[in-house]
């Protein structure tokens, strides 16, 4: 079943909120050059990671970019009818340290969302506003 930009922006965002932090290759990939992965240490899922079900998904994926991965032969089947470029911001979201503390998504993090969920017109998830609320 194909899911529509807003299953997928409320799936990721309840993961990133849930997860509560970034999904990288190694242990200490924390600072601003961390290698983001699809699936990292401890069984971390990054922003696209969480979209793909662990039999479509294949170490080869690690180090490309969502657009790059879905043009190309590594594509997931989850994946081929999702908004490559959606999927995009949402990987760029997760992947920038500084949307990050060490309790969660940071206040950038939380306006990365909702900035992506304006551009593409998207309800934002009450979660998402629950927690922004809770950090003032």
């Amino acid at each position: 079943m194909v899911m529509t930009n807003q299953e997928i922006f409320e799936k990721v965002t309840m993961h990133l909120l849930v997860q509560k932090k970034r999904s990288v290759l190694y242990p200490e990939d924390r600072g601003l050059g961390a290698n983001c992965a699809y699936r990292g240490v401890f069984d971390l899922k990054c922003a696209v990671g969480v979209l793909i079900p662990d039999e479509e998904y294949s170490s080869e994926m690690e180090n490309i970019d969502a657009r790059t991965l879905m043009e190309g032969p590594l594509c997931p089947p989850a994946l081929r009818e999702c908004n490559a470029d959606l999927l995009y911001d949402l990987q760029k979201a997760h992947d920038l340290a500084m949307n990050w503390s060490d309790d969660g998504l940071s206040t950038g993090g939380i306006v990365a969302l909702e900035v992506i969920g304006n551009h593409w017109d998207l309800e934002i998830p009450e979660a998402l506003n629950q927690y922004k609320q809770s950090l003032e």
